[in-house]
């Protein structure tokens, strides 16, 4: 519902990481910061079978210096039952990086198979240009669907993509990522 009413103005600044910021003044007196990109995978069913990082089609945006908040989900299915399915960023230098992964088993309780993974105030660590961050519990037999949901802040120090990649702990062991999307806004 657009709460906008005749008294409001809209301001267009230029020079945000999409080409323009867009700020809304209501007639509450607030001015919002309206831009933000959603990405969508865009070639379901891609296999993730590399320890280093598998860019993930249709996840990546550009940013610029500041801070951005991310969210998103996907749906995985193992098709091992070994190793482990996880995450990876890549990008350009940041100073703050705070990201969660949380997955749920189809059909499973919630409480037992949920894995979580905080890269706190880490400057390229576990998660970001470096090591990946697990998204479920090692894999115990093919076939098994997760959704994962993910949210959490980096600040960057310099302009670049932001890409997300899949990451498997053993080559052999794939996993597929089914579908999924993420929400990036500057903060």
């Amino acid at each position: 519902m657009d709460h906008r009413g005749p008294a409001d103005t809209h301001v267009h600044v230029p020079g945000t990481a999409y080409g323009a910021g867009n700020f809304v003044t209501l007639a509450d007196g607030n001015t919002y910061r309206t831009e933000r990109i959603i990405k969508a995978v865009s070639s379901r069913a891609q296999t993730v079978n590399s320890t280093t990082g598998t860019a993930i089609a249709g996840l990546s945006a550009p940013v610029g210096i500041g801070k951005y908040i991310v969210e998103g989900r996907f749906w995985l299915q193992w098709n091992a039952a070994a190793g482990q399915p996880g995450a990876i960023w890549t990008g350009p230098a940041i100073s703050q990086y705070d990201v969660v992964f949380t997955s749920h088993q189809q059909n499973a309780s919630a409480i037992t198979n949920v894995a979580n993974s905080l890269g706190a105030n880490t400057v390229n660590g576990a998660g970001y240009n470096a090591s990946a961050l697990n998204v479920t519990v090692v894999m115990t037999a093919a076939g098994a669907n997760f959704l994962v949901d993910f949210w959490g802040v980096f600040v960057f120090t310099a302009a670049g993509t932001l890409q997300l990649n899949g990451v498997t702990s053993v080559a052999a062991d794939t996993w597929i990522w089914e579908f999924g999307y993420f929400r990036l806004e500057p903060a």
